[in-house]
């Protein structure tokens, strides 16, 4: 077994592992939309929601911006720029920017206006 294998397998037990502390998030990928000319309808494509394991850091500042750190594996969600929204507990959130991403593990700010 290589170590990359190995660093994965470990990882996705660690994440099962922390129970509570981590929790079921859903990345929605960016609708693609698109123009048929033969039909002269839009053609919006989705595809398929990824729901990963993840530590949830919560911002405790008052402001009219809700922010959260989301702490998964990257190999989960890849690439990362093909997703615009991530949903927590039935709340949506938007992607904001990527704080860390090292190799097998990624930190990331999304944020949810009042």
């Amino acid at each position: 077994m290589s170590y990359k294998a190995l660093i994965d397998s470990k990882l996705t037990l660690a994440f099962n592992k922390l129970k509570d502390l981590a929790e079921d998030v859903t990345f929605t990928r960016n609708s693609v939309a698109s123009f048929d000319f033969a039909t002269g309808d839009p053609v919006t494509t989705t595809d398929p929601a990824v729901s990963v394991k993840a530590v949830v850091i919560k911002d405790n500042k008052k402001d009219s911006t809700s922010k959260l750190q989301l702490l998964f594996k990257s190999s989960d969600v890849a690439p990362m720029s093909s997703f615009s929204t991530v949903t927590i507990d039935a709340t949506v959130y938007r992607v904001g920017t990527v704080i860390a991403e090292r190799n097998y593990i990624t930190l990331l700010e999304v944020f949810k206006e009042a």
